[in-house]
């Protein structure tokens, strides 16, 4: 878990460097190679054994390889089980961590709803990550923010895409635009800078589950593959895909850091259950030996002379009475 700890942040490293903006589309493509050395790197770790050839991240399957990559990414093969180990008469700790839990179940966007820019889009409008303004106003619905340029003049407006909801339009078509203003609606909030173009589309969708191996792989795309429009839609376009890309590199980052911190109270507990054991274990050396080394001949020549030391004692009382 260290290790995979300090690849991401390697990772994240990289793509903090591939946000230079004198960088050549050959810079971006050596960034591109060095990650997917990482990505390889990355798979290998999270299909690690223990000594005895257990995989440690594939649940109750020990034998089975958690991850394998396929055409379709990255998949995860084995089940959620923790294996567990008898560690007191009545105690039983978790001896495994699902994978799935570790590397698939890192939530995109902001962990309740994420915005990400059409790849089909040609201005250079940027997305921010949002923030949840009123959690009760939150609807789970998906929102389509659709922009509209008239002479000059940028405009926008918010619809609920979801199927079959049944909803007032949050913010109605023809709302003027204006670079980095808050547009918040259904108790969410998020801001978007630049110049999108006429018919620019941001979606607005409740947070899922994306992988780290995803994540990866989504920015190596990115690097790999230049906006032919070149200019300010290219440069908006590899900001979006690269903010999302950190945003699901800093959540991945802190899940494992969760696991970590429970695999340390885990070990923490074990510790101290091996002290006491061995606390115990020692008393009953001691109790043992007391038992199994008496020297038999000591013992009847103590108790004799206790004896004669006991019965002096009561004749010197009876003799003085």
């Amino acid at each position: 878990m260290q290790s995979v700890t300090n690849l991401l942040q390697d990772v994240r490293t990289v793509a903090v460097n591939a946000g230079n903006g004198g960088l050549t589309n050959s810079d971006k493509q050596t960034f591109a190679t060095d990650l997917s050395g990482r990505l390889e790197e990355l798979l290998t770790l999270a299909n690690s054994t223990d000594g005895i050839g257990n995989y440690l991240f594939s649940g109750f399957q020990g034998r089975t390889q958690p991850f394998a990559n396929t055409s379709a990414g990255v998949q995860y093969q084995t089940d959620d089980g923790q294996r567990m180990i008898q560690v007191s008469g009545s105690r039983q700790l978790a001896a495994s961590d699902s994978g799935a839990d570790i590397f698939m179940r890192v939530k995109d966007g902001n962990g309740t709803f994420n915005v990400e820019a059409a790849a089909a889009n040609t201005g250079s409008g940027i997305v921010s990550l949002g923030a949840t303004t009123n959690p009760a106003l939150l609807t789970g619905n998906n929102y389509q923010v659709t922009f509209s340029v008239v002479a000059g003049v940028t405009t926008y407006g918010v619809t609920n895409i979801t199927p079959g909801a049944l909803v007032p339009v949050p913010i109605a078509a023809g709302t003027p635009y204006v670079s980095g203003q808050v547009i918040s609606f259904d108790g969410l909030q998020f801001d978007i800078t630049g110049a999108p173009a006429s018919g620019d589309v941001f979606t607005v969708a409740p947070s899922t589950n994306e992988s780290i191996f995803k994540t990866i792989s989504n920015l190596i795309t990115a690097l790999r593959t230049p906006n032919s429009l070149g200019g300010a839609v290219a440069a908006a376009e590899f900001t979006n895909s690269r903010n999302q890309a950190l945003n699901s590199l800093d959540r991945g980052i802190d899940n494992v850091l969760t696991v970590r911190a429970s695999l340390g109270t885990r070990l923490s507990e074990l510790e101290a259950l091996q002290s006491t054991g061995e606390s115990i274990g020692e008393q009953y050396k001691q109790t043992l030996s007391q038992l199994q080394d008496l020297d038999f001949n000591k013992a009847i020549s103590d108790l004799t002379q206790q004896k004669i030391s006991l019965e002096a004692a009561q004749k010197s009382f009876f003799g003085c009475v």
